[in-house]
């Protein structure tokens, strides 16, 4: 989708873990919140499903059906999680997972997309909604995605600000989404995600939560949510400083080739 100038900020600002409150945390979340607002109520299938294509659905970009994407089927049973089946699509942009085996209490399967190419175009990571119910052979839709990128708009990577600060990205100007601002320390692993924006491209934040600092560097990325447990993470992630007076933009903090890196969570992350 096109970098459009952000609709004026939603009200409010603080950075919650779920269930959503209104004021900031000590307690930083570790995965991200469910979203929570009427525009994510769990889509309906893009077409029919088919009885011999098993966990099925389908993968397009900014609504055009997209071929040769590679996907992976996650088993996950609270211990260990695996990457247990590959698909990639194919005619109209459908996946397929035909011989995934049954699950038993306590497992879950969920259709993730990886990026692995490094396409800028697309998303970082897709993680499909939970499947905690299925038995061999069953036909049941596990998800569909679009997997255009949400572009990151403002500020400037590697900018410093004081507060309040504004933060912009390109909403998707398709369909329905809701969106998530993420704030991330790469040094300790702890991450702040705000409370459902609705579908909007700016986030106003009016003071940082308990166990974030000033001048201490920081990423901030963008959630998009197509029902309760099913988002994207926008395919960069911009290096971020707070400061207490004012403070012109600085070079990126992270330098070097934008490649991607591990983190703690179920996607990847990349400086801009």
């Amino acid at each position: 989708p096109s970098a459009t100038q952000p609709p004026p900020h939603p009200t409010g600002g603080s950075l919650t873990p779920p269930p959503a409150a209104t004021t900031p945390t000590s307690s930083p979340t570790t995965a991200p919140p469910s979203a929570t607002t009427p525009a994510a109520a769990r889509p309906t299938p893009l077409g029919p499903l088919d009885p011999d294509h098993g966990i099925q659905g389908w993968v397009t970009y900014q609504r055009r059906p997209i071929e040769g994407i590679f996907l992976s089927l996650v088993y996950d049973d609270g211990l260990e999680t695996e990457e247990k089946y590959l698909a990639q699509t194919f005619e109209r942009g459908k996946y397929a997972f035909a011989g995934a085996e049954s699950l038993g209490p306590g497992e879950r399967y969920y259709v993730r997309f990886g990026n692995d190419d490094d396409d800028p175009r697309f998303l970082g990571r897709w993680i499909g909604p939970d499947i905690t119910s299925y038995a061999a052979g069953q036909a049941l839709h596990g998800g569909d995605l679009d997997i255009a990128d949400v572009p990151l708009t403002s500020p400037a990577g590697g900018s410093s600000l004081t507060l309040p600060a504004d933060f912009g990205w390109g909403r998707r100007t398709f369909n329905s989404y809701t969106y998530r601002w993420m704030l991330y320390d790469d040094a300790s692993g702890e991450t702040w995600f705000s409370e459902d924006l609705g579908d909007v491209g700016a986030f106003h934040l009016e003071s940082l939560p308990d166990g974030a600092e000033l001048d201490r560097d920081y990423f901030w990325l963008v959630l998009v949510f197509d029902g309760p447990d099913a988002f994207g993470i926008s395919y960069y992630m911009r290096g971020v400083r707070f400061t207490q007076g004012a403070a012109p933009a600085q070079q990126a903090v992270i330098n070097g080739p934008q490649s991607r890196r591990p983190s703690p969570h179920r996607w990847q992350l990349s400086p801009q």
